[in-house]
């Protein structure tokens, strides 16, 4: 194995930022350890495959060594993956396909860089976007709770593959594109609560009260929904391509 030259990898910790691609401020001090290592490697050639197979060698050199040496980096990396993982949505791609539907052209370059201001197009879409998805976290952590204390059998299932997508994401990577795998598990987990609530009432009083409370929370989840995809769909006469920006996300929650 190749000696690496001893030196601290800037920006070792990653922090929360589920609008701009976190990877980008790991990659060339990242590149730089390789380069050292490796200096005729062929860093962006796909094609070579011996080089590939030497750089991945080195990676996991680089990695074992680190992690003997100093663990509080990664752990803090994986802490901070599995918050943004449970709470956080990638808001601003909703606001870049608003862009592209007025102006017929792609953001400006590198509006995804960790830094940029985003400031191409109107936040008010992606603001509630992001309420939207900070009021199904809550229902869906309570619905977890709930189930939990029940030991209901039927939310073994759910519980299983939520832990799984939240371990998984925490102790490899969680970056902008990977925030949609959570979407059918909050829709479940939030109506699932909401139908304790009403199930829980004993008296007529407490499920007249229960009912009102779970149809005012439905009401204003399917508001906040609205809210937003009406924003998409007006903002631009081509209607077609806020029905094909819903037809992508709707399918792209079961690929």
């Amino acid at each position: 194995m190749v000696e690496v030259p001893e030196r601290p990898l800037n920006h070792g910790r990653v922090p929360i930022d589920p609008d701009h691609y976190r990877w980008k401020l790991l990659r060339d001090p990242y590149r730089k350890l390789l380069t050292d290592a490796l200096p005729n490697a062929a860093i962006t050639d796909p094609v070579a495959v011996a080089d590939s197979l030497a750089l991945e060698d080195t990676s996991h050199y680089l990695a074992v060594k680190r992690l003997r040496r100093d663990p509080r980096v990664y752990l803090a990396n994986a802490l901070r993956s599995l918050l943004t993982f449970s709470w956080d949505i990638d808001a601003v791609r909703l606001k870049r396909f608003q862009y592209m539907q007025q102006t017929g052209q792609p953001p400006p370059r590198d509006w995804f860089w960790p830094g940029n201001p985003q400031d191409f197009c109107s936040s008010a879409a992606s603001r509630s976007l992001r309420v939207f998805v900070y009021v199904l976290s809550a229902l869906s952590l309570a619905g977890l709770l709930v189930a939990a204390r029940e030991r209901d059998p039927f939310m073994i299932g759910p519980a299983c593959l939520v832990v799984c997508l939240a371990v998984a994401h925490a102790i490899t990577w969680m970056d902008m594109p990977y925030y949609y795998v959570k979407w059918p598990l909050l829709f479940g987990l939030s109506f699932y609560f909401l139908d304790r609530v009403r199930d829980r009432s004993d008296t007529v009083l407490r499920k007249t009260v229960g009912l009102c409370v779970v149809w005012i929370v439905a009401a204003i989840l399917a508001f906040w929904s609205l809210t937003f995809w009406v924003q998409v769909y007006l903002v631009h006469p081509d209607r077609k391509g806020a029905l094909l920006l819903l037809g992508s996300l709707s399918s792209s929650h079961w690929n």
